[in-house]
């Protein structure tokens, strides 16, 4: 999955059949909310996706697996 920005801030693309690994968060420094429900994204949780940053991290409904991400 590749949106192509670096300022992006917000991205809902929940019920969209993505299938996959969760993406890489580097890639969107900026973002606070991520909305990737009703997909079928799979593997563990990225080491980048941390609740530092994050507002609203939904990713329900997805076969993945792996630790919830820790406040640092």
């Amino acid at each position: 999955m590749n949106f192509g920005t670096r300022k992006l801030r917000e991205l809902v693309a929940s019920e969209n059949a993505f299938t996959g690994p969760l993406p890489d968060l580097e890639q969107w420094p900026e973002i606070q909310d991520l909305d990737l429900r009703d997909n079928q994204m799979t593997g563990p949780l990225p080491a980048t996706i941390t609740l530092d940053k994050l507002r609203t991290l939904v990713l329900s409904r997805n076969p993945i697996g792996g630790s919830l991400p820790t406040l640092n």
